[in-house]
């Protein structure tokens, strides 16, 4: 039985979110909009990033959690774009079982991070850091591929299909 477009759509994007690592990141607070890349993993639709709460993108977060995001390449030709274009609300995780689950990910897509004993540094860094979860509650793929500023929206609020959904997973 053959899939649904929208099934087919969530599986690229789903694919897509696998195997891309940074997103740009847009907030707003006191002081006016912001941007800032960093490192995702992703449960579904859900995306996590680790950050320092007093970075000005969380302090936003903070102050109003209403985000958007893009997740793309750097393209030379506008015929091969593809991305993720999306809008949701971001918040820092209270709740240590969602942490830790977060973490797992994270060292699944980026063994570095769970290689600490050689790195202390880096564990020294990490220790400042939480986690923050992005739920989108608009999520657009962007194929150029399939013609100029060709853009479907992906429905986030169905069931997720079952495939892998973060990366080595």
């Amino acid at each position: 039985m053959s899939e649904t477009p929208q099934a087919e759509l969530k599986q690229t994007v789903l694919a897509y979110l696998c195997d891309h690592n940074t997103l740009t990141l847009a907030t707003v607070g006191p002081d006016g909009p912001w941007a800032a890349a960093v490192f995702y993993v992703n449960d579904g639709f859900d995306l996590y990033f680790l950050s320092e709460p007093d970075t000005r993108h969380s302090r936003n977060v903070a102050a109003n959690p209403q985000v958007s995001a893009t997740i793309n390449e750097d393209y030379k030709n506008w015929r091969l774009i593809q991305g993720v274009q999306l809008e949701g609300t971001c918040e820092l995780i209270g709740a240590p079982a969602k942490g830790l689950q977060a973490l797992r990910f994270y060292i699944e897509k980026y063994p570095f991070v769970g290689d600490l004993a050689a790195a202390p540094q880096l564990a020294r860094a990490l220790a400042k850091t939480r986690f923050y979860r992005i739920r989108p509650t608009r999520l657009y793929f962007i194929d150029n591929t399939k013609g100029f500023s060709h853009r479907e929206e992906v429905d986030v609020t169905a069931k997720t299909p079952e495939v892998s959904k973060t990366s080595g997973v």
